[in-house]
């Protein structure tokens, strides 16, 4: 008995760890389909999805549930045809922690609206404007439930997070 104790007082803490690193990886992988759906839609339409707030409170998030669900719906119907389902918006780790305290994302069962996790960026102009500037994202995680800061999707594809970017841009300042 005391032998199992150990075992599972060693155990446990490497599960929980193994755990949040496949998470993490999970959600870098669900961002590049994100960008792989967004760079299909770019190329066949020549212009980012034009799916703007209508109010900056509702981008924010703070034009309550209705307001931000509508924007996050918007972005959820505009690249299903690439192959982007709603799961696909979703972080696992927040996901959990939503499970955690009884709320979760809906689903195509669910009535409520949708909810994304990853915020898409807004660009203006033609075709390649969203190709224009490497260092700007073309996504970026609500919150930093990874614990090294929200997860951005870059224009070449790169999947980092913001405080690594921040780190690389001050030389390890920071």
């Amino acid at each position: 008995m005391v032998i199992l104790g150990i075992l599972a007082g060693i155990g446990f803490p490497l599960f929980v760890q193994f755990r949040d690193r496949a998470e993490t990886v999970l959600c870098g992988s669900k961002l590049r389909g994100l960008y792989n759906g967004t760079a299909a839609y770019v190329h066949d339409n020549q212009a980012w999805p034009s799916i703007l707030p209508s109010t900056r409170a509702e981008h924010s998030g703070g034009a309550g549930k209705e307001g931000a669900a509508s924007f996050d719906a918007r972005w959820v119907e505009a690249l299903k045809p690439y192959g982007i389902s709603e799961q696909d918006w979703y972080c696992p780790t927040q996901e959990r922690a939503r499970l955690r305290r009884g709320v979760a994302a809906s689903s195509e069962k669910d009535p409520r609206p949708a909810r994304i996790d990853y915020t898409p960026t807004l660009f203006q102009g033609g075709g390649m404007a969203p190709y224009q500037w490497p260092k700007h994202p073309w996504f970026i995680e609500r919150g930093s439930p990874h614990g090294t800061g929200p997860q951005i999707i870059l224009t070449n594809g790169a999947v980092v997070s913001i405080d690594e970017v921040i780190r690389n841009e001050t030389g390890g300042q920071p």
